[in-house]
């Protein structure tokens, strides 16, 4: 198999692209936004657990601690359930709105301190490696910081709820806390995918392309026809397994390799009616993902020994999730929805009507018997066609 010929598409934190900002640029950062005194930063979808987690912030934290503004970043900051806390929440509450990467770029730089203080949801969330990309200590409960394998010797403070603030509070008095760069450290070890990708590189193999979202996976996969593709299922604009069905139908002899954290027997299972013929988890080894490439190079499938077991026992009796009803434009349109797009800027991002996209969200909201954008958050969440 010519090394040429191997690609990756990444989804992880690309830690060249976030990183701790220069005095200079920290200084612009919090001019920009009118920041005066230490600052919080919380960044999330319109998910219910997200929903949750800024309640706590506007509710318990911000009136608490006056003299630290909290920056809520993402859609939750514009849900219909947090209009009271943006109407009437503490006045050092700061609700940003949806974001482009360079205005969350400007967020995370001119904040001192990453905030997670989530209740529930599912799998480790992609806003922990911003932050410590950042260069930020973070605060999390239990449930935010799981499978981050750290603790506050690498800046990640895990806390009970009602020990957030008074560890808020001593974090704020000391901005140049050295817990911003051991964050930064321990996801440039663990958690950067130039990281991996370099050690692949240097073991056997010289990427071809790699990408940056699911739109662009898809896109390099058309262009390269790669030998092997490997792919995180929760990747922007278009997620994973809808970017595996495209490649697949696009570049019929790319093996596709499913890289992620999550375990769950429903995703194994439509993963592999996606097409995907290797699906391995971020928790095993670093040779576990030497051996799977190699093996999908045979074209040969490639199973960890969690999902073999998991295959066992689930997948010759697995019902497809109701994701399959759904057409392709469909299931695109779902998710950009999902992430906190108007109807007017996807009928932009997928070069289509307004009134076109207002027809398939009306046809997929039917097919899945949802009745409103709430309920369609949760759904995507639910089949991880977006991040929480």
């Amino acid at each position: 198999m010519p090394p040429e010929r191997i690609w990756d598409a990444p989804n992880g934190v690309f830690t060249d692209q976030i990183r701790p900002p220069t005095d200079e640029e920290k200084r612009a950062a919090r001019e920009t936004l009118g920041i005066e005194g230490p600052a919080a930063i919380f960044i999330g979808s319109a998910f219910p657990p997200n929903i949750q987690a800024v309640e706590f912030i506007a509710r318990r934290l911000a009136p608490a601690l006056p003299g630290i503004t909290f920056l809520v970043c993402g859609a939750v900051s514009e849900t219909q359930e947090l209009l009271s806390c943006r109407t009437d929440g503490a006045r050092n509450l700061r609700c940003v709105g949806p974001v482009t990467e360079e205005q969350k770029r400007c967020c995370l730089w001119a904040a001192d301190v990453g905030l997670n203080p989530m209740f529930a949801g599912s799998g480790t969330n992609v806003k922990m490696f911003d932050f410590m990309a950042a260069g930020l200590p973070v605060i999390s409960t239990a449930t935010g910081a799981r499978g981050i394998d750290g603790g506050q010797a690498n800046g990640l403070f895990v806390c009970e709820p009602w020990n957030i603030a008074q560890t808020l509070s001593r974090l704020a008095e000391d901005p140049s806390h050295s817990g911003g760069a051991a964050a930064r450290q321990l996801v440039v070890d663990r958690h950067s995918w130039k990281k991996i990708s370099a050690n692949l590189g240097e073991r056997f193999l010289t990427l071809c392309a790699e990408a940056g979202d699911g739109r662009d996976a898809v896109e390099l996969a058309t262009k390269h026809k790669p030998d092997i593709a490997v792919l995180d299922v929760s990747l922007p604009i278009l997620n994973g397994i809808e970017a595996t069905r495209q490649i697949r139908r696009t570049s019929p002899t790319t093996e596709i390799l499913v890289f992620t954290m999550h375990d769950s027997d429903e995703l194994i299972s439509e993963v592999l009616h996606a097409g995907a013929r290797g699906y391995l988890l971020k928790s095993e080894a670093d040779d576990e993902i030497i051996n799977a490439i190699k093996t999908l190079a045979r074209h040969r499938p490639f199973f960890s020994s969690q999902v073999s077991e998991a295959l066992l026992d689930k997948f010759n009796s697995a019902v497809p999730s109701q994701a399959n009803r759904l057409t392709t434009r469909e299931r695109e349109i779902v998710q950009l929805i999902a992430e906190g797009n108007s109807n007017k800027k996807i009928a932009v991002l997928l070069d289509i009507s307004v009134k076109t996209v207002e027809t398939h969200r009306s046809a997929a909201m039917r097919k899945l018997t949802i009745r409103s954008t709430a309920e369609l958050v949760r759904y995507a969440v639910r089949n991880k066609l977006i991040q929480a």
